[in-house]
């Protein structure tokens, strides 16, 4: 229970991190209405594969290997406790 309160933790800090970043200002939410987008978390998630390739594909890979291995023991738990 306390592992799945700290992946609602790491949630939050991506979402922060995401939704206060470089492209998702007062600057580039002015420009993307101008053109017809919308500056949220999507756009930003865009941008930074755009501009760092390699840290963004790599944060994003460790953060679903934590997530789907968290999950993974979830599922498996009953088996195991059946066994015993």
């Amino acid at each position: 229970m306390v592992l799945a309160f700290m992946l609602v933790r790491i949630a939050f800090v991506v979402r922060a991190v995401f939704n206060y970043n470089l492209y998702t200002d007062l600057y580039s939410k002015k420009l993307c209405q101008s053109y017809g987008f919308t500056a949220n978390i999507r756009f930003a998630y865009k941008c930074l594969l755009k501009s760092d390739p390699l840290t963004t594909v790599g944060m994003s890979l460790f953060i679903s290997v934590l997530v789907l291995g968290y999950q993974l023991r979830i599922f498996e738990n009953p088996y195991y406790l059946a066994i015993d």
